[in-house]
């Protein structure tokens, strides 16, 4: 079974702007947040691509913990190609400020749109009786990077969904995320977003002090 749905492009702007220091009132801050907004508006009608896959053993994740489970869900969230050009744009403009913060402003919005579809995902579930109990994100842990493009592949194989892999390993267009669930009869605590004190890359503006 395969789910997909589209949203438009939003922004916490509070957890934004914590986020990338706006957090005063002087007139420098107050310029940057009127800016922010300005942006918001030029991406009102961008749309934001979620993406789940669910089976009960005719695919198998090669993760030996999510493959025990009678379920497995692989998730995809994409921004589509728009926003490149779009920031791009910005760039052979000289408007760098207008790119760094739409390309932050991206960033926060695609974690936004994985927060809805784990709700979605967690709501869909639990109306069939079954609960999400493992997660898996491509480079955290023991699972590496590559492990991303089979994910990949079992969503591409029931929908052509737009979104590739290149040399490197990255998806393609870049502000794309792919995950997976693994899900029983068992009801269990699990935090279904991503968890900054899990992860390795201390470098992430994302990470919390």
């Amino acid at each position: 079974m395969i789910k997909e749905k589209e949203i438009l492009f939003q922004v916490n702007q509070k957890r934004f702007f914590k986020r990338i220091h706006i957090d005063s009132e002087k007139k420098h801050d107050e310029e940057l947040r009127e800016r922010v907004l300005w942006l918001e508006e030029q991406m009102r009608s961008q749309t934001i691509q979620m993406v789940y896959r669910k089976g009960e053993g005719d695919f198998s994740l090669g993760i030996r913990e999510m493959d025990n489970c009678p379920v497995q869900i692989v998730c995809l969230v994409s921004i589509g190609e728009n926003l490149n050009q779009k920031i791009d744009s910005f760039f052979s403009e000289e408007k760098y400020l207008e790119a760094y913060l739409l390309d932050q402003m991206a960033s926060e919005a695609l974690f936004l749109a994985s927060e809805k579809l784990n709700e979605m995902l967690c709501r869909d579930m639990k109306s069939e009786g079954w609960y999400l109990v493992q997660k898996a994100e491509a480079g955290m842990g023991d699972i590496p990077l590559e492990k991303q493009k089979d994910f990949l592949e079992i969503i591409r194989e029931k929908r052509d969904i737009g979104v590739r892999v290149n040399d490197a390993g990255m998806l393609l267009p870049e502000k794309t995320m792919v995950y997976a669930f693994g899900a029983d009869k068992e009801e269990k605590e699990l935090c279904l977003n991503h968890d900054c004190r899990q992860c390795s890359r201390k470098d992430c503006g994302f990470r919390m002090e």
